[in-house]
């Protein structure tokens, strides 16, 4: 399965609902009546009255607009990293593959970064590094009871000493 920031944004919102008793429409609504110009000014309001950290920053993306790349699904997030690095791609399907030979992943797709994850932990993450590099890390995997816990991989990183 694919994760990307429409997932984010549905926990988003029960966050802000949980803390605030309020759902997206009325903060939307109480933040169209006060006109605010400029994200600073929204921040500071929104803190003022209770709203931080994820909830506030979907608040003034609501209020501003979202990054495309918020908008973007997973798949195209993953095929647009690697659309000028075609000759990557493999490694990554090769990680993905072994990881999920392992058990159910979760692959978080992001603007520059695809990283893989169970239901307990992030298994690895891999990084866009310019034209050319790909670099991934993972950490430490349990085995099924009464088995020793392993690292599988604490880093690997490919790459070219040239950048295009």
């Amino acid at each position: 399965m694919t994760l990307d920031w429409r997932t984010d944004r549905a926990r988003w919102v029960k966050t802000l609902e949980a803390r605030t008793a309020k759902g997206l429409v009325d903060w939307n609504c109480r933040i169209r009546a006060r006109r605010f110009r400029d994200a600073r000014h929204l921040r500071t309001w929104l803190s003022k009255n209770g709203v931080t950290g994820y909830p506030q920053h979907l608040l003034v993306m609501e209020r501003f607009g979202y990054p495309e790349h918020v908008l973007t699904s997973g798949t195209r997030l993953i095929a647009d990293q690697y659309a000028d690095r075609p000759h990557l791609r493999p490694i990554l399907d090769a990680v993905v593959k072994a990881a999920q030979a392992c058990g159910p992943v979760v692959i978080q797709a992001r603007k520059t970064f695809v990283a893989l994850a169970t239901a307990r932990r992030s298994l690895a993450s891999n990084r866009r590094r310019g034209r050319a590099w790909i670099s991934a890390s993972v950490s430490t995997v349990k085995k099924p009871e009464g088995a020793c816990a392993r690292t599988v991989m604490t880093r690997c990183s490919f790459g070219s000493a040239s950048r295009a």
